[in-house]
C-alpha cells in the first residue's frame, strides 16, 4: 500500500467524539474568552511574563472543549528559554511579534509557528511575544523522549514559514480570503495544509476590508465544526450572539463547534510593522489594504477542505428567528453534536516495563522501581 493510500486510511479513522462535554468534568461553555479575568496564571521568568488559562473542561484538540493557551510576552532584551519533552501532549507556538527559536530554527514573522508532537524533545526560545495553544505548555525537562517507531507516520515537528505559503511550497498557499465581506474584500489567507494529517492544517488570515462596523467587515453567521480557537495578531475580532465579545492581542477566544454567532472586526488605526510586513508578503498594495487585521485560527483547513471549514449552511433550531447583538445575522446553539477532527490524534501510551502478562497473579504494581515506557501511536 502507498502512503497515500495509508493517509487515506488514517483520514477515515479519524476520531469521533460527543461534543456535549467530558462528563467526568465540568461542562465547557459555548464559548471561552482568555482574558485577564478568566486567566489562571501569571508567572514572571526574568523579563518576561506567560499568562494561561488551565481549565478542568479542556481539550489540547480544541474539539470537545478550549485547548489549554499560554501568551508569553518579554520586555526588550529578554527571552523565554525552555526545554524539555512535550509530555502533556502536543501544541503550537506562534509568532506575535519578535521571534521563536526551535532547535535553532527561526520564525519571525508575525503568524508564523511551529507545532510540537506529543513525547518529543525540543528547545524552545522566546523573544518578543507569542501565543502557545493545545496541551498545557510545559515542557519536562527530565523526561525521555518517547519512542517514535516507522508506525507512526507523522514528524516531531512542523515548521510554518508565510513565504512557503506565498511560494505555494510544502503543500501551502496564498489564497483570496472567500468569507470575509462574503469575498469582496481583498482579503488574503495563508494556508497550511497538513502534510502527513498528523501534523496539524494552520491558517493565518489577513484581513483587508477598510471599515471596522458589523456591516461592512464582517463574517456572516456561521459556526466552526471542529470548533475553533482564534488569536489575534492585530485590531479586534468581535462576536456577536446574544451580547457582543472582543478579543485582541494578547488574548484569544474559542468557540465550540455547537456556537452559530456573527462575526465582525475592528481595524487597528496605528501601523503595525509586522502587519505590514504581511502584507507586503502577500502582495496586496497599501492603498487597498491599510492596517491589515491577522489573525490565526485553529481547526481550520482552507478554503477548500472539510471539514474544517466554517459552516454557513447549517442552522440550530434556535437560530430561526434570533438575531445577534448587532442585529444582522442568526445565533444559535446545537445543544448536541459529533464532531470530526481535521487531523490523526495522536495518543502517548505508558506501559510498566514488566514481563508478567494477565491478571492472574496479585501484584501491587506501586512497588515497582522501573519507570513507564512511553510510546506514540496514530
Amino acid at each position: 500500500m502507498n502512503l497515500h493510500g495509508l493517509f487515506a486510511i488514517s483520514w477515515a479513522s479519524r476520531l469521533f467524539i460527543q461534543a456535549a462535554g467530558k462528563q467526568s468534568l465540568k461542562q465547557p461553555p459555548a464559548q471561552y474568552l482568555y482574558d485577564a479575568a478568566s486567566a489562571t496564571s501569571t508567572v514572571q521568568h526574568g523579563g518576561c511574563t506567560v499568562t494561561s488559562w488551565d481549565e478542568l473542561y479542556m481539550d489540547s484538540d480544541g474539539m470537545s472543549g478550549p485547548p489549554w493557551v499560554s501568551f508569553v510576552n518579554c520586555s526588550a532584551g529578554a527571552s523565554y528559554v525552555t526545554s524539555g519533552v512535550a509530555t502533556h501532549g502536543d501544541f503550537q507556538v506562534w509568532v506575535h511579534y519578535g521571534q521563536i527559536s526551535l532547535d535553532g530554527s527561526v520564525r519571525s514573522r508575525m503568524g508564523e509557528s511551529f507545532w510540537i508532537a506529543s513525547g518529543a524533545r525540543v528547545s524552545l526560545n522566546i523573544t518578543g511575544s507569542a501565543y502557545v495553544a493545545g496541551a498545557r505548555f510545559e515542557l519536562d525537562s527530565s523526561a525521555e523522549e518517547a519512542i517514535f517507531t516507522a508506525s507512526f507516520m507523522g514528524p516531531k515537528h512542523r515548521h510554518y514559514s508565510l513565504m512557503e505559503a506565498a511560494l505555494f511550497q510544502k503543500n501551502s498557499s496564498l489564497q483570496h480570503d472567500p468569507h470575509i465581506c462574503n469575498g469582496s474584500s481583498p482579503s488574503m489567507d495563508f494556508v497550511f495544509g497538513s502534510h502527513t494529517l498528523v501534523d496539524p492544517a494552520s491558517v493565518v488570515v489577513m484581513n483587508c476590508a477598510p471599515a471596522s462596523t458589523p456591516q461592512e467587515n464582517f463574517v456572516w453567521s456561521h459556526f466552526h465544526p471542529s470548533g475553533a480557537l482564534y488569536m489575534p495578531f492585530s485590531g479586534e475580532i468581535c462576536f456577536a450572539t446574544t451580547k457582543v465579545r472582543c478579543v485582541g492581542p494578547g488574548t484569544a477566544r474559542w468557540t465550540s463547534a455547537n456556537l452559530q454567532y456573527y462575526e465582525y472586526f475592528r481595524k487597528i488605526n496605528t501601523t503595525s510593522p509586522g502587519a505590514d510586513a504581511v502584507r507586503d508578503l502577500a502582495r496586496v498594495p497599501r492603498e487597498k489594504c491599510q492596517y491589515p487585521n491577522v489573525f490565526a485560527v485553529t481547526n481550520f483547513d482552507g478554503p477548500a477542505a472539510e471539514p474544517g471549514v466554517p459552516n454557513f449552511g447549517d442552522w440550530p433550531v434556535s437560530a430561526h428567528g434570533s438575531l445577534s447583538a448587532v442585529g444582522i445575522g442568526p445565533w444559535g446553539i446545537f445543544p448536541t453534536m459529533t464532531l470530526q477532527a481535521t487531523k490523526v490524534i495522536v495518543k502517548s501510551s505508558s506501559v510498566l516495563l514488566d514481563d508478567k502478562l494477565g491478571s492472574d497473579e496479585e501484584e501491587d504494581h506501586s512497588t515497582h522501581s522501573k519507570p513507564p515506557m512511553t510510546m506514540n501511536l496514530v
